[in-house]
């Protein structure tokens, strides 16, 4: 049966509303923004304090793996600056980029 001009509107969403999957989905985000969060943060915290023995030397392993982490972290907080692009033909062109 064809829809008809003027026929009211049954059953589905209504205006406004959230399909219940998409509901979900906003759900399992928010326990990956909150639970995922706290728990990469005590991640990293224990990668941080392996990374310093006690005698203060640096334990390569760990200190390493805190480093790839942090790093890969750091760029959902502050963007990558523009490099200086140098010409040799006398010219130099500095480019300074701000937030």
């Amino acid at each position: 049966m064809a829809f008809k001009d003027g026929h009211k509107k049954v059953g589905g969403i209504t205006a406004g509303g959230k399909h219940p999957k998409t509901k979900q989905w906003e759900e399992l985000g928010l326990m990956h923004e909150e639970g995922g969060a706290d728990t990469a943060n005590k991640i990293m915290s224990a990668y941080a304090k392996a990374s310093i023995n006690d005698d203060g030397s640096i334990n390569d392993e760990a200190a390493e793996k805190f480093m790839e982490h942090y790093k890969s972290l750091l760029e959902y907080f502050k963007p990558k600056q523009s490099r200086v692009e140098n010409r040799q033909d006398g010219d130099t062109i500095i480019r300074i980029v701000r937030d």
